[in-house]
């Protein structure tokens, strides 16, 4: 009866926006509202289920820890909505070049980011090429206003795993001390923790 097709039509509708509403709220809880990357907490959650998975099937887990260079100097001078629109786009460029199944793109807070891919087999040469590819597209200049532009650069320190941890506080933490000796030795470049352990 039409009545019934009706009602059934009502029911999918309400499921229907239920899901996507619920849908939302996952979104919303797992990203970061800024940048849409996902969140420390959500990434975090990712980069162990990534973690465990590399270590079971034999793969490997690159973790780039980011940070933005003279980030700082433009939220003082243009202020914070320029310094949100450099995080935007910075975001934007991230997700340009990771933005493969495997690829996971964090804002952990502030200026700091982690990208982390999940690869088969890890190979040094083309990872520092990528790096070195993401610094470049985070050096070209942001526009602020129709008049102002600015740029930033970045430090990146590079831990793989299984080679540089098998659990993710440990990953982490090695890329977090490269990306400090990178800051130490003059910012703007891509060091890995296989260098700098010694």
């Amino acid at each position: 009866s039409p009545q019934q097709e009706q009602l059934v039509e009502v029911i999918l509708h309400d499921v229907t926006e239920r899901a996507e509403r619920e849908f939302q709220t996952r979104f919303e809880a797992d990203h970061d509202p800024l940048t849409g990357l996902l969140n420390r907490r959500a990434g975090e959650k990712r980069l162990q289920k990534a973690l465990r998975e590399c270590i079971k099937n034999n793969k490997h887990l690159v973790l780039m820890m980011i940070d933005l260079d003279k980030f700082k100097p433009i939220n003082d001078t243009y202020g914070h909505e320029a310094g949100d629109k450099v995080l935007i786009e910075t975001a934007h460029r991230f997700k340009t070049l990771f933005h493969e199944k495997n690829d996971m793109c964090i804002r952990l807070g502030g200026d700091e980011f982690i990208i982390a891919r999940q690869v088969n087999t890890y190979n040094k040469a083309e990872t520092l090429e990528q790096a070195t590819t993401l610094l470049n597209e985070l050096q070209q200049q942001v526009s602020i206003s129709n008049t102002k532009t600015c740029a930033v650069g970045a430090s990146i320190g590079i831990a793989i795993a299984p080679t540089d941890g098998t659990e993710l506080h440990e990953l982490m933490h090695n890329g977090d001390k490269t990306l400090y000796h990178v800051k130490e030795t003059g910012r703007g470049k891509v060091a890995f923790y296989d260098d700098i352990k010694n």
